[in-house]
């Protein structure tokens, strides 16, 4: 890495961890379909990062737009929001250490009055994370006699998203390494050494137009908030669990769960169960198990008259035929909500109603701390769920309608290909209804954006509430083929039990 001329040890001298991973794409269209999800669209800043005025709560929206880009790799629903919770958090936390307009993660009330406390004081009980090469010493040399509130927050949000890209892309390139290397292959373009490099990069930019001796003070402030939401997720449990299992077996009675519906790569024989532990990781906020007031009461059960109803529906809107016959603005909006890594979806829908509203810093951070908790908090609940009730996918239960067998010769197949985990209920409704709920009561339902879906950037999605796009959100899961209406409207109650929740218990002002 080249040195920085910031004037901050952290920047000049980070050790970047080894490993960098760019591993070889060659093998993507083989197992395309086992990992559903993996394909990344080119999500852009709508003007270069030079034009930008360096006010405060432009950085907060730069170092998010950043986080979008980089992040943009679909791993699974867990993993995925995990990381862009815990990348908002730091900045949300950086920002309420200087001056204290909303809780901290974790706090409870009422807030801390006195921002004049040395900084340094905190360190004795913060182990820094393994794998970088900021000590104690460079923490307190800096700022053993500063106060948070000397702080400047540009550079306090630059320093934790700083901290907390660099972890993030490292725990992309650890769970790739934990994969088989079978099925490596959608990650073959991502190149850690360049988004680490970009990282660098956008943080001396915005360092070299801060000035004033709250520069230095506010980089290791956010630093420091940043290693704090990463200690206190690190034993969380999402990084131990088995990514892919034999277990649970594939079901053999109607309404059961199985994983048989593509043809599976031979080396992985039977262990095609993704994540069936996920469920077990500690949430940021919520609480789970057995008798947690977010959990579903279960799907419908073949046979039923709502059964049948849903499994028709699905047969006739689910499919590429039903897809060809509707309206350019219909196939629109399935395109946008169809995109498979719903914290970036969801991130930067929440980014066109802010660019529509006159919020500072501090209430852009809190709202994305907000929408990306709830989300991380909602895909805990979902791999809870899912592997509870184990229900089939629609391309089990119309084939087996069909033909009296899930599998056979001339199958129904659904629009887009089907993610190898059980239905219900859906995990991108459920994450829907949760961001949703955030936004609706931080800024109202009624909002005045566009956006816009890869397939057809020139052709604007217009949306004056957000209540629509969590309903279009949800429903394009039955267009795609891939949930029973059921399963998507239970996923959007849900969704927004747990946005409330979390609305209501954490970052609060």
């Amino acid at each position: 890495m080249k040195n920085s001329s910031i004037g901050n040890p952290a920047l000049q001298n980070r050790s970047v961890c080894s490993n960098r991973l760019k591993l070889s794409f060659g093998i993507f269209m083989l197992f395309a379909c086992f990992f559903t999800a993996c394909e990344r669209d080119e999500l852009r800043p709508e003007k270069e990062i030079s034009t930008r005025s360096w006010q405060s709560s432009g950085i907060v929206l730069a170092w998010n737009e950043k986080a979008a880009e980089l992040l943009n790799w679909h791993t699974n629903l867990g993993h995925d929001t995990r990381r862009f919770a815990i990348t908002q958090i730091a900045v949300h936390d950086a920002l309420n250490s200087i001056d204290p307009k909303y809780l901290k993660f974790g706090e409870k009330p009422p807030k801390p009055s006195n921002t004049n406390a040395p900084i340094g004081t905190v360190l004795n009980d913060i182990s820094l994370y393994p794998g970088y090469n900021l000590t104690r010493d460079d923490f307190n040399a800096a700022v053993s006699a500063a106060s948070y509130a000397s702080g400047n927050p540009d550079a306090a949000v630059t320093g934790a998203a700083f901290e907390a890209l660099h972890w993030a892309i490292d725990d992309i390139v650890e769970y790739i390494n934990r994969l088989p290397a079978a099925i490596r292959g959608p990650f073959g373009g991502f190149n850690a050494t360049s988004y680490h490099q970009q990282i660098d990069d956008l943080a001396e930019e915005i360092m070299n137009n801060i000035s004033g001796p709250g520069k230095d003070n506010g980089w290791y402030l956010g630093v420091l908030a940043s290693r704090k939401i990463i200690k206190n997720r690190i034993n969380d449990g999402s990084n131990t669990i088995d990514i892919i299992t034999a277990s649970p077996p594939d079901g053999m009675e109607d309404g059961q769960f199985r994983a048989d519906y593509y043809n599976m790569p031979p080396a992985l024989g039977n262990i095609n169960k993704f994540l069936t532990e996920y469920g077990t990781v500690d949430p940021f906020v919520i609480m789970t198990g057995p008798n947690n007031p977010f959990g579903q009461h279960g799907p419908i059960y073949p046979n039923s008259n709502q059964f049948n109803t849903d499994c028709d529906e699905v047969e006739e809107k689910g499919t590429k035929a039903y897809y060809d016959s509707r309206s350019p603005n219909e196939q629109n909006i399935i395109d946008y909500w169809s995109y498979l890594n719903h914290p970036i979806l969801w991130n930067n829908f929440a980014t066109e109603i802010i660019k529509t509203k006159n919020k500072d810093a501090w209430e852009t951070a809190q709202i994305f701390a907000l929408i990306h908790t709830a989300m991380a908090d909602a895909a805990i609940v979902m791999f809870q769920d899912i592997y509870s009730y184990y229900h089939w996918r629609p391309i089990s239960a119309i084939n087996k309608k069909r033909n009296g067998h899930p599998l056979t010769n001339n199958k129904w197949t659904p629009y887009l290909p089907t993610s190898r985990v059980p239905e219900y209920p859906s995990g991108y409704s459920i994450l829907g209804g949760a961001a949703g709920e955030i936004l609706k009561k931080i800024l109202s339902d009624n909002i005045n954006i566009s956006v816009y879906s890869s397939k057809s950037p020139t052709s604007p999605i217009n949306y004056t509430k957000i209540s629509q796009a969590v309903t279009d959100n949800a429903i394009t899961k039955i267009n795609c083929g891939w949930n029973f209406r059921k399963s998507t409207m239970d996923g959007i109650k849900q969704g927004e039990k747990i946005g409330k929740y979390v609305y209501e218990h954490e970052f609060n002002n």
